[in-house]
């Protein structure tokens, strides 16, 4: 019995010791305290928890099917079209150009999330995406990406640290030799 309650303090001591290693940063752990967005934009901006606390925030609910049953929690956090337009991406000079620009939201340990603007424009897509501050009313240690449509958080970005904007120009293509053009809506 004493073997046993003494293997559990340890286990208990251990982890705590991992939680402290997390907090203080481990190597390749970023800092939770900031996060950036750069890129494709002519103010590039990086923010502090208190920062991005400090911005509008949105309350919104996440269901998530989980294979015990689903579960719905409430998140509050900073609309990340908001943030993205704050630092004024660069459009480029096309039809829908809103598709031509990408959103990367990266967390920690290379976890990475890719959105067209347009998808995020109420006018467009319609499809928001929110940087979740709190959980249940709980602040959460870092700003995690979370797109409230999703019923199975693929998407879900935990530890978020940087914002990259890019303007995707892709090469015209020629058809090949014999290819068949049609024309439609005639």
């Amino acid at each position: 019995m004493t073997r046993r309650w003494l293997t559990g303090v340890l286990v208990v001591v251990g982890l705590t010791g991992i939680d402290a290693a997390v907090a203080e940063g481990w190597p390749g752990h970023q800092n939770r305290a900031t996060l950036s967005v750069s890129g494709a934009v002519t103010a590039p901006t990086t923010y502090s928890a208190a920062q991005l606390a400090a911005l509008p925030q949105t309350t919104f609910t996440v269901s998530r099917r989980r294979w015990r049953g689903s579960s719905t929690i409430s998140e509050t956090g900073v609309s990340l079209e908001t943030l993205v337009n704050d630092a004024q991406p660069v459009l480029p000079d096309a039809k829908n150009a809103l598709l031509r620009v990408t959103v990367t939201v990266a967390g920690d340990w290379g976890r990475r999330v890719t959105l067209a603007l347009g998808e995020l424009d109420p006018g467009f897509g319609n499809h928001p995406a929110y940087l979740a501050l709190s959980r249940d009313g709980r602040a959460l240690r870092a700003p995690e990406l979370v797109i409230p449509g999703d019923s199975d958080g693929l998407r879900t970005v935990p530890d978020a640290s940087a914002v990259s904007v890019a303007v995707q120009n892709p090469a015209l293509t020629t058809p090949p030799a014999g290819a068949v053009r049609s024309r439609t809506g005639r």
